[in-house]
């Protein structure tokens, strides 16, 4: 679990210098006088390095000047308690051990868009190579920073590198505690390093396959870059053409360039599906046509999307491990809301309207509880500022138009608009006495559905009577909350199986025009989710825009060895309630 709003990071590289400095120095110093002698039977050599082990970790730092501090000191004070303080990668009568192994699970970061340089791998073999043996003492440093720079990899793999407190609009849920003895214990039983790294990787789909889907990035030629001009479209011939079939053969949109007696440069009908499902994977609207915004899509160098998908995979990392076997999740930046019902069930996909670029649907994972029918709407301070008071200013009949009441907050009585003075009363007078809300209707902003869960934001799921808005790619139009197109579809899937709510109470209910709230019988988990990089149901990756603007961040982040003193995400208040 994160104890700190910053993550402050020092990379294995750092810790492995200062110790290849520290120990060249003493050794250089003893002259190789005290060192253990050559050669040694098992029996022998086992005890000055455990002796070692103890020593260092019941006195940090004695023995070893230079030795910097470990981030996971008391753990691995337990850790080799409990063993006795054998060590685990080094071997007493063989320096060599279990490095192998071990490097070979520090290069995998790699894969899973980490820094192996930040966990050592570059920087290890140097041991092997150094002339003399070393002491007890240096041994024992360096078993103790590699298997702190082990634990580092593990806890990045399982719980981020990149602390989202620190970068604004980021996840805000709390993890799971990472247990660094169990970790380690696992580790230590006989080529365990690697599969000890593979248990602690999400296992949700989704992570796996975007690990695939980084290694296909990097490891392929670089992307064809399309020169710009007029938009293209079917039946154009044009040297820019032929640049779009290379292009879309190397991501796989098009399967070949064309036949051999074809002509290149036609933009046919072939190439025109090519270029619709190049837009479907990347959240455009697939109108086949090779405008600013697919042109712009297309010449989005690989390396780029590569730190686009590791950005993503450290999104996912931040997130439970236990997403629930029946869940909603709510993708931001793909526009939709899916109901997920374990690995046989095909999810089902809704349209959604998520917050406007100033009025940010935040991120987070709670548990859908309750639900109302027929909803009030009361209008938080902060849209009553920004949007309704200066509407009602305007145009006095707004209210009944809206369907709006004004409450007097200290008897709960309703007040006449219409015998306020307007132009005379400021929204601070206003607000410090009234509060106004909007009735059940079919001008109420929410519909004929909320769907409520707890959260800091007051952020919630909701029906819309705008339903037009549901049509365009972009649908980045709301206050916050998250208005779902078929909202009702999602509630008769939260209730399966409740046999008081049938289609005849709600309509009853919705009929009477009156707000309805119940509690859901068995509540279902909702992750709240900002993904821009995600691999479709056909397995093709798809990449969607950053609507927000969140991704460059986090991609300095993942590839900063430096301390970080980003930002602090401020929760949003009252975005829509």
């Amino acid at each position: 679990m994160y104890t700190a709003r910053r993550l402050r990071r020092r990379g294995s590289g750092a810790f492995l210098a200062s110790v290849r400095t520290g120990l060249v120095t003493a050794v250089c110093a003893m002259s190789f006088v005290s060192v253990l002698p050559s050669p040694l039977s098992p029996q022998e050599a086992v005890s000055p390095l455990a002796e070692a082990l103890s020593n260092r970790l019941a006195a940090p730092g004695v023995g070893f000047s230079m030795a910097p501090a470990l981030r996971f000191e008391s753990e691995l004070h337990r850790f080799y308690g409990e063993r006795g303080y054998a060590p685990v990668w080094l071997s007493p009568t063989n320096r060599a051990g279990r490095i192998d192994e071990l490097l070979a699970a520090f290069r995998s970061a790699d894969l899973d868009g980490l820094r192996s340089d930040e966990y050592g791998a570059a920087d290890v073999a140097w041991m092997f190579t150094s002339p003399g043996p070393l002491s007890p003492t240096a041994l024992a440093e360096v078993e103790l920073y590699l298997s702190d720079a082990f634990l580092r990899l593990a806890h990045d793999l399982s719980r981020g590198r990149v602390d989202p407190l620190g970068l604004v609009g980021e996840w805000s849920g709390a993890r799971e505690p990472f247990d660094a003895v169990a970790v380690l214990k696992r580790a230590s039983l006989p080529s365990s390093a690697s599969s000890a790294l593979d248990a602690l990787r999400p296992s949700h789909p989704q992570y796996g396959a975007l690990r695939d889907a980084l290694a296909f990035l990097r490891g392929g030629e670089d992307w064809v870059r399309v020169p710009s001009g007029e938009t293209l479209k079917v039946g154009d011939v044009d040297g820019r053409v032929v640049s779009v079939r290379e292009r879309l053969v190397q991501s796989g949109d098009l399967a070949t360039r064309g036949a051999p007696s074809a002509d290149l440069a036609l933009f046919d009908p072939v190439l025109e599906d090519a270029v619709r499902a190049f837009q479907r994977r990347h959240g455009f609207d697939a109108d086949g046509l090779v405008g600013p915004e697919t042109l712009s899509a297309l010449n989005v160098p690989a390396s780029e999307r590569a730190l686009q998908v590791a950005a993503n995979m450290e999104r996912w990392r931040w997130l439970p491990n236990d997403l629930g076997d029946r869940r909603v999740v709510v993708n931001v930046p793909d526009f939709s809301v899916t109901l997920e019902e374990g690995p046989d069930a095909m999810p089902v996909r809704l349209r959604a309207i998520v917050g406007r670029t100033d009025r940010e649907t935040p991120t987070f994972s709670s548990t859908i509880e309750s639900f109302s029918l027929a909803p009030y709407w009361n209008v938080p301070e902060n849209l009553a500022r920004q949007d309704i008071l200066p509407s009602i200013r305007a145009d006095t009949m707004y209210l009944d138009r809206a369907g709006m009441t004004v409450i007097d907050l200290r008897s709960g009585e309703l007040v006449d608009g219409r015998s306020l003075d307007w132009a005379e009363i400021s929204d601070d007078e206003f607000l410090a006495r009234y509060r106004l809300r909007q009735e059940p209707g079919p001008a109420n902003s929410l519909g004929d559905l909320r769907i409520a869960f707890p959260n800091p934001y007051t952020v919630f799921l909701h029906d819309t009577p705008a339903r037009s808005l549901f049509e365009g790619s972009s649908r980045a139009f709301s206050s916050g909350c998250i208005r779902v197109e078929r909202s009702f579809e999602l509630l008769d899937w939260l209730l399966a199986g409740d046999p008081e709510w049938t289609q005849e109470r709600i309509t009853e209910a919705l009929e009477a025009g009156e707000e309805r709230s119940s509690r859901i019988r068995e509540p279902v988990p909702i992750h709240v989710l900002y993904l821009t990089a995600l691999v479709e149901e056909d397995g093709r990756l798809g990449f969607r825009p950053d609507v927000y603007g969140l991704d460059a961040a986090l991609e300095r982040a993942l590839m900063s060895a430096a301390d970080s003193d980003s930002p602090i995400a401020q929760p949003m208040i009252e975005p829509c309630s």
